[in-house]
């Protein structure tokens, strides 16, 4: 039997540890980071919008409870999540709005989650300390990719996809770890924290990113002029220590993986900076050229957050240039949300600017400057590196640059700015409920946290269902497949990918609803309205079987609407509407479609195994294929021969291609051509029998 005592023993334990829950929601959120960190960088759906539901239940404890009072970030904050609602109203891919919607949020909730749980210096350097320590364990794991390679000279990228947006995750925890080092007052803190910042330095060096580079030179001289220690000779001699150290690592790293002048590489490598012929610096340039284009074409709203990757196509000018990001975090958001987003981000980024500046006055004398100068300094470099590099794609590199903004928050507002009562009160139900006045803002916030919530469980869900559905069709179960994809829509309303993919399910049944799929097509066009992929597939829809004549035309202007959208990456369109015209008998008129196609992609090396023209490629060895079809049908046996010897210039192993022009040749009675041209592609490709077979034939 529990006697009374033993209740009021328990109460007064849990009233005691009460108070702690604060650092328990630091010490998670830390942990969220981490998560989004080796999570390719955020980029896994299901892990961020993990994290977001966690971090939304979090701020909206802390704000039905009362804990969070007006940092000077908050409304800022607002104001930039409130344009970034604005401008999706009107956006021409509503699921990317919400997405950045919801990301901006998570952002938000981190800042202010941070801002209001840290209760002392000790707190905010033990979160630092872990994200440095997440930083330095990223590091160790691409050091051991990197010994396995095999390769010396490999870039460096942990846990991202690509080496750019690992230097800038590094770029916002290596000044903190650098201003630790050169001010630990003790001998054992700056062997601990000189260690980790080596690492990190030559991590960065090995990501190749040139970029960081560069932000790296410009904000060093920055933090040496407002580093002001107590012994400069001290400082200057610890600097030393480390550029020998890391210099060392630098050179003698690769040769544990194999003989290489790793040296002479990262100097070719700084020195293409100044090369304006360099492949990124043009792809840089052409991608900024678009991000004006856009912003000048609609200049108030944008074309709604998040949706740069799908417009981009329409203004894009090479076909090499694709993107997906503009490589530069100001233009696009110029593009993507106009005037208004771009004053929302002025406003913020002030206010960012000016708070620290605050911070650094107050602290200035006192142990926790270098801290805060290395956090302020980290923040500087990634708001830097945005301007050259897809940094916010990556959705753990804005999260922990919003932790260490938390951070400059909280310090701001305990060094007497904008602070009043903060963390006083206990977790009650009143606060949710309270209408009087003052906690207006308390009840708002809290419903619209609780809308986010269902916005992102309802996402969890949709994606659930979808994931799903893929593995049915992978399995060819058909109606499994459509049953996930319907609820995925149902869950998810304004998604064109689930919209698209439940319609081409459809598509694969043995009785197809025609009607049904080409009605789920034209709801993903609605709410994704620059997406080519999309008019390419009804089109697609309402020509299958028996078509109609006004099915025809229609799906005639939804090809050529297609081309509007999407000129150069979707050669299938090109090829779609050429079927269409040969169907229609209209052969002069697919010719012309043919000749208008071939000349976007000759010539631009897209054939040479690049990793970024992969999918792209098969479609356009198909397109030239067709065309040289047509072109001999058509008699044209000259037109054909030049279609198949420009494919095979750009890429010599397309055995259709070879196969195809070879035939030509025998025609036009150059057997020896036909002859040298499989012999040499045999030698290429040994194993392939029909290569072969065509090979002995003429012999």
């Amino acid at each position: 039997m529990i006697s009374t005592r033993s209740l009021q023993t328990l109460s007064m334990r849990v009233s005691a540890i009460r108070p702690s829950w604060e650092s328990l929601v630091v010490v998670a959120t830390a942990v969220i980071l981490c998560a989004l960190a080796v999570s390719d960088g955020g980029r896994d759906p299901f892990v961020l919008t993990a994290t977001q539901v966690v971090t939304f239940i979090f701020l909206a404890i802390l704000v039905g409870t009362g804990r969070i009072h007006r940092f000077a970030i908050t409304l800022p904050l607002l104001a930039m999540v409130a344009s970034i609602a604005l401008t999706s109203i009107s956006a021409v891919r509503l699921e990317a709005s919400i997405g950045a919607l919801l990301q901006w949020t998570m952002y938000l909730a981190i800042v202010l989650t941070i801002a209001s749980t840290i209760t002392s210096l000790a707190a905010a350097q033990r979160l630092l300390d872990g994200l440095v320590v997440i930083a330095s364990g990223l590091c160790l794991f691409a050091a051991f990719t990197f010994w396995g390679s095999g390769n010396p000279q490999m870039r460096w990228y942990s846990t991202f996809y690509w080496p750019n947006p690992f230097a800038a995750f590094l770029l916002l925890v290596l000044p903190l770890a650098l201003m630790r080092f050169l001010h630990a007052p003790r001998l054992r803190d700056a062997l601990a924290y000189g260690v980790t910042a080596a690492l990190l330095l030559v991590a960065l060096v090995f990501t190749y990113s040139r970029g960081a580079w560069i932000v790296l030179a410009a904000v060093a001289p920055l933090g040496v002029i407002i580093l002001r220690p107590l012994r400069w000779g001290t400082v200057i001699g610890r600097i030393a220590m480390l550029a020998a150290f890391a210099g060392v690592m630098v050179v003698t790293l690769p040769h544990a993986v194999a003989p290489v002048n790793t040296a002479g590489a990262l100097a070719t490598r700084a020195t293409s900076i100044v090369d304006r012929s360099d492949y990124s610096i043009q792809g840089r340039l052409n991608f900024w050229r678009a991000g004006i284009a856009i912003f000048r074409d609609h200049p108030l709203v944008g074309t709604g957050p998040g949706t740069f990757a799908v417009v981009h196509a329409a203004y894009q000018k090479d076909v090499r240039y694709y993107a997906r990001d503009a490589h530069n975090f100001y233009l696009q958001i110029m593009a993507e949300m106009g005037v208004i987003g771009l004053g929302a981000l002025v406003a913020l980024g002030s206010s960012i600017w000016t708070m620290w500046g605050r911070t650094l006055r107050a602290a200035e004398g006192k142990e926790e400057y270098p801290l805060l100068v290395g956090v302020g300094l980290g923040v500087l470099a990634f708001s830097l590196h945005s301007a050259f590099d897809m940094d916010w794609m990556f959705p753990a590199i804005p999260a922990v640059a919003s932790g260490l903004i938390g951070v400059l928050a909280w310090y701001d507002a305990s060094a007497g700015f904008h602070r009043t009562g903060m963390l006083a009160s206990a977790p009650t139900w009143a606060y949710l409920t309270a209408g009087s006045r003052g906690h207006w803002w308390r009840v708002a916030g809290f419903l619209l946290l609780l809308i986010a919530l269902a916005t992102t469980g309802a996402n969890w869900v949709a994606q659930r269902h979808a994931m799903w559905a893929q593995k049915a069709v992978q399995r060819r179960d058909w109606a499994t497949a459509i049953g996930h994809y319907a609820t995925a829509v149902r869950w998810a309303p304004f998604s064109s990918r689930y919209l698209d993919s439940y319609a081409w399910t459809l598509v694969q049944t043995p009785d197809p609803p025609q009607p049904l799929a080409a009605d789920l097509l034209r709801r993903a066009m609605r709410v994704d309205r620059m997406n080519g992929a999309l008019p390419l597939h009804l089109a697609l829809v309402l020509t299958m079987g028996r078509s109609t004549p006004p099915a025809q035309r229609e799906a005639e202007d939804l090809l050529r609407h297609a081309l509007e959208l999407d000129r150069f990456n979707r050669p299938d369109i090109y090829r779609a509407l050429a079927r269409l015209y040969r169907d229609e008998g209209r052969d002069d008129d697919a010719a012309r479609v043919y000749r208008e196609a071939t000349v976007l992609y000759p010539g631009k090396n897209l054939g040479q195994g690049s990793a970024l023209y992969l999918i792209l490629w098969p479609e356009v060895a198909k397109l030239f294929e067709d065309a040289a079809a047509l072109s001999a049908e058509r008699g044209d046996v000259g037109e054909a021969t030049r279609f198949l010897e420009q494919l095979l210039a750009d890429d010599p192993t397309v055995v259709d291609a070879v196969l195809q022009l070879s035939a030509l040749y025998v025609q036009t009675n150059r057997t020896a051509n036909a002859r040298t041209l499989l012999q040499a592609t045999v030698n290429r490709i040994p194993s392939d029998p029909r290569l072969v077979d065509a090979l002995n034939h003429l012999r």
